[in-house]
């Protein structure tokens, strides 16, 4: 049973006692703090409506009308604020301009965007028959730029600049207005961005996909462009260049295999559990790696390569190196064996090219050394190339090379151990 308001006016509150009671009550008085209670019997009530009547009643009895005015008003606040949170939640997603449930509509306005990105710039796209591949025509060059505006009748990109380029940035803040003045356009912009219908669509918000289609078009133009001067080329010039791009792919190869090693390198020791090599090997990082080179059969033996020392290096952290390959290779041997008639599937992790010590022993690599490393790190060849006033780095954890030395050479002969005594077994 619920109780309903009373309308008469509260009972008069009797005088406060004497002594330290009536100075406690004199500074806390009741009369300001009594809105509050009020509404949160309110709730109460709401929330438990099988409360004590007489509790309510006096509830009741001790709400005035502000207490009415301050509930109404925190509803209202409650109001504005949820009001407030969806306002925003709509901002951030309009500024996002892309949801998982409008997918499809924002690849469908990427592509409109492509399109009036070759429309505006002359360019004709043609798709290959039975199948998914874009044919496009020769790109207009970049303008030789004083600093003047693009020509909306005669627009190009600055192929050669950045997408930030103040010559890019006002060649697509064009193509978005032309974009969004397109009326089939008008669908997909409101669909991706939210909110878009009681508000106006910003040009920089179209702007920017229009930069990230730059980036896409501005690789085939530079694709373009390298067909154009190579046709142009005299056959010792087209040699030469040959010569060159090879140099620079096996540069490039070379690099990424340095990558790969330092990766395979920290998974062995991460396999091993031994965070103190790992620390070490991270601490090289992949300029610290021993670089390699092809051999020159490469048809007997395509994943063979010759490894190329660095001069800079301690022989404890060569070694170090070496036994950390070693492990790995003797855990490659274990997982052989233990797979049952090798029908498993091996684990890739031990999957690696062969890294054989190279043919002529005086050769070195030519690459800088690292820099910033401690001494430890470094031969003393090296430490006399930098002087006796080189500052070495101390880092706060100690760092303790031939340990981790003496620890890989103990690993080493368990693990040749136990993999003897698994090919015993298996022989058995």
């Amino acid at each position: 049973m619920q109780a309903t308001r009373s309308t008469h006016a509260p009972a008069p509150a009797p005088p406060a006692p004497a002594g330290p009671t009536a100075m406690f009550r004199s500074t806390h008085s009741p009369t300001r703090a009594a809105p509050a209670p009020a509404a949160r019997a309110g709730r109460s009530r709401a929330r438990y409506p099988d409360e004590d009547e007489d509790m309510n009643e006096s509830f009741d009895d001790s709400m005035d009308e502000d207490g009415d005015e301050s509930d109404k008003s925190e509803g209202d606040n409650d109001d504005d604020l949820v009001k407030l949170i969806d306002k925003v939640e709509s901002l951030a997603i309009l500024a996002s301009g892309r949801r998982k449930k409008h997918e499809p509509h924002a690849l469908a306005l990427q592509e409109a965007i492509r399109q009036q990105f070759c429309e505006s710039l002359g360019i004709q796209r043609v798709k290959v028959r039975h199948s998914k591949t874009i044919k496009y025509s020769d790109f207009p060059d970049p303008p030789v730029w004083d600093g003047a505006e693009p020509d909306p009748q005669k627009l190009t990109m600055f192929w050669t600049a950045t997408p930030k380029h103040r010559y890019n940035c006002v060649a697509a803040d064009i193509i978005a207005q032309r974009v969004i003045e397109n009326p089939e356009n008008r669908h997909l912009i409101f669909s991706c961005h939210r909110g878009a219908e009681s508000q106006l669509i910003s040009i920089q918000q179209i702007s920017s996909q229009v930069l990230v289609s730059f980036q896409y078009f501005a690789r085939l133009w530079k694709k373009q462009h390298n067909k154009r001067v190579l046709a142009k080329l005299t056959e010792e010039e087209r040699h030469n260049y040959d010569v060159y791009e090879e140099e620079r792919l096996q540069l490039h190869a070379a690099d990424h295999r340095r990558s790969t090693l330092e990766k395979k390198r920290c998974a062995i020791c991460d396999k091993i559990g031994r965070p103190e090599w790992k620390r070490i090997i991270e601490m090289l990082g992949a300029g610290g790696q021993s670089s390699d080179e092809h051999v020159t059969d490469r048809e007997t033996c395509p994943n063979t390569f010759y490894v190329i020392g660095k001069v800079w290096r301690s022989e404890d952290v060569v070694t170090l190196c070496y036994l950390v390959d070693r492990v790995g290779a003797l855990l490659k041997e274990k997982d052989t064996i233990t797979r049952p008639n090798n029908t498993t599937k091996p684990n890739n992790m031990f999957e690696f090219r062969t890294r054989i010590p190279h043919k002529l022993t005086d050769v070195k690599s030519t690459r800088r050394s690292v820099q910033k490393l401690p001494k430890e790190f470094y031969s003393e060849r090296q430490i006399e190339t930098f002087g006796m006033y080189h500052v070495y780095p101390r880092p706060k954890r100690r760092i303790d090379v031939k340990s981790a030395v003496i620890d890989a050479r103990k690993v080493v002969e368990n693990l040749e151990a136990e993999n003897k005594m698994l090919r015993e077994a298996a022989r058995a």
